[in-house]
């Protein structure tokens, strides 16, 4: 008897075969496609570093030609250009050693005659007693106003509060009725010999 089963296995074990084959290939294509990938981008990647390096090459002769072409800047006249030492690329010690000048030149350094910043206010003259008690009464005053309306205000209430009271509650004084004896009454109650 032929079993119909080993035919379908075999069929099935054919086609995974096929299959294992198929992602096989795809496996390598795409390993290969990466390796070109890579390739291109490291060919890219050096034609751009020469690049680079040619245009520093040639940025670095250029800054060097104009450095050496820089002038003096205190041969620099009044109301001369600047421009060339604020470029990218200039020495620092050749642009501040230019700015310097610049600030220096008689255009920049005019007064307005608004000098409060060049006087010197550490040493002030000391006030007398009665001229520093006028500047405060001076600077004050709208202070002493409100403090002395604010015065007068408590006291009329204090004294509306007094004299309500004093009318309403009057402490009473012992011995204001006439009578003589010991303001405790608890020593007049030990005391044996006030008992009679």
């Amino acid at each position: 008897m032929t079993d119909p089963k080993p035919g379908l296995l075999s069929r099935w074990q054919q086609r995974l075969t096929k299959v294992k084959e198929e992602q096989e290939e795809e496996r390598l294509a795409e390993e290969q496609a990466a390796e070109e990938l890579a390739a291109k981008e490291q060919a890219l990647a050096k034609e751009a570093e020469e690049a680079v390096d040619g245009e520093a090459e040639e940025a670095e002769a250029s800054s060097e030609e104009e450095a050496e072409a820089l002038p003096d800047p205190d041969a620099i006249e009044e109301g001369g250009s600047f421009a060339a030492f604020l470029k990218e690329g200039v020495d620092p010690t050749k642009k501040r050693d230019a700015l310097r000048a610049l600030w220096s030149q008689p255009q920049y350094n005019i007064t307005d005659g608004m000098a409060e910043y060049a006087l010197d206010y550490s040493d002030q003259p000391k006030l007398s007693a009665q001229v520093a008690k006028e500047v405060a009464t001076q600077v004050f005053r709208h202070l002493d106003k409100a403090l002395e309306e604010e015065r007068r205000r408590e006291a009329l209430a204090k004294a509306e509060q007094e004299s309500g009271e004093g009318e309403e509650n009057q402490p009473e004084l012992p011995g204001a009725d006439g009578e003589q004896g010991h303001l405790d009454p608890e020593v007049e109650q030990d005391d044996p010999t006030q008992q009679s």
